[in-house]
């Protein structure tokens, strides 16, 4: 049998397994591993230690994500609660009227807007709204909607990218009393927290998001909280068991009652 000299092994692949501590086989032109030892230092990443995180930003790698709307009158508590389920179960919190202030920063004419509670055009929440969705971290870990959609235009463009994407798993909707809604807004302090400016957005929420929400019962679960009295924390409680129980393929407990679907 002819022997195959090693020097006939092209001079990239020769330098390559040389690199990588690899030997040509005289016999059956087999490629036989030599024992090597990695530094430490060179170690792929996948083989590192992993980083520490904390428990609280960590979901659980078994949880299918979950993509929730959070839907409530003006101060009802949508950010508060929307933030501290990001922190317990690791879905992005996407408060659009955040999204939104941030923008007016550099935009008087939709400064001016937001401040006499005026809704903003569709267009522009669309395309904001379109934009982070598209992010990865929604892709990998669900989203929690905060305020969105408001209006039927915004509601139709969302049952247009759930056909395209997971969709959307439930609708929370924090009930809470007009006087106790007042109380909140004049205890909360930003600029555009009046009383007149309350009663401007109470208006368009009843005229125009109420009617938006409606459209979207027929695709997606509605759970109702109400959250007109206790503490954050006790209202919290009952939110994060309805989540959890979401996540479980549960059905919520009382304090969190699904909404049965229109017929």
């Amino acid at each position: 049998m002819a022997m195959i000299r090693r020097n006939l092994l092209p001079m990239s692949l020769a330098a390559l397994l040389l690199s990588l501590g690899l030997r040509a086989s005289a016999l059956g032109q087999q490629i036989v591993a030599a024992p090597i030892s990695v530094p430490v230092a060179i170690m792929p990443a996948a083989v590192a230690a992993p980083v520490p995180v904390p428990a609280c930003a960590m979901p659980d790698a078994q949880a299918a994500p979950l993509n929730i709307l959070l839907m409530g009158p003006p101060g009802s508590g949508k950010s508060t609660f929307g933030k501290l389920l990001e922190k317990d179960f690791g879905m992005p919190h996407i408060s659009v009227g955040a999204l939104l202030r941030e923008k007016a920063e550099t935009d008087p004419a939709l400064a001016e807007k937001m401040a006499k509670g005026e809704l903003v055009d569709s267009a522009l929440v669309l395309s904001i709204v379109t934009q982070r969705l598209a992010l990865r971290d929604v892709q990998e870990h669900g989203v929690i909607l905060d305020g969105f959609p408001r209006r039927m235009e915004e509601a139709s463009a969302l049952k247009r990218w759930s056909k395209e994407n997971r969709g959307m798993d439930a609708m929370i909707v924090l009930k809470v009393s007009e006087q106790e809604l007042l109380r909140r807004i004049r205890e909360r302090g930003r600029p555009d927290d009046t009383e007149e400016t309350f009663k401007r957005r109470m208006s368009i929420y009843k005229e125009q998001t109420l009617p938006a929400m409606e459209r979207l019962r027929n695709m997606v679960r509605e759970l109702d909280l109400t959250a007109d009295s206790g503490s954050i924390e006790e209202n919290y409680a009952k939110l994060r068991d309805a989540v959890e129980g979401l996540r479980a393929g549960a059905t919520p407990k009382a304090d969190a009652a699904p909404r049965a679907a229109p017929r």
